[in-house]
């Protein structure tokens, strides 16, 4: 994010970066702090593990592409609002969660 493609600094594309990177800083710790749980839970671990991290690569790999489009969007004063993004990553958390408390209070 090296340079400001719209007029107002501080306005939503900057917000929503921040939020979106918050997410994958996250997911990353999130992920990483499934390596606690390899000794007990290997595969469900290893799978929960993949799954956080490659969300929050996934997350990474859009941030740039996400803000033009939102500084796009400021430009013209027609926002759209990033549903897909938003539903694929509350799918991936319910199922991290999910998976999480079925290996826990499951056996």
């Amino acid at each position: 994010m090296g340079h400001r493609l719209h007029a107002d600094p501080g306005l939503q594309p900057e917000r929503n970066w921040l939020a979106w990177r918050r997410t994958m800083v996250s997911l990353t710790v999130v992920g990483v702090m499934l390596m606690r749980w390899l000794p007990h839970h290997s595969g469900v671990s290893h799978g929960l593990m993949v799954l956080a991290l490659f969300c929050a690569l996934l997350i990474g790999k859009s941030l740039y592409r996400r803000y033009c489009l939102q500084a796009d969007y400021m430009n013209r004063e027609r926002a759209l609002p990033a549903t897909v993004s938003v539903v694929w990553l509350s799918v991936a958390v319910l199922s991290l969660a999910t998976a999480s408390l079925v290996a826990v209070f499951g056996g």
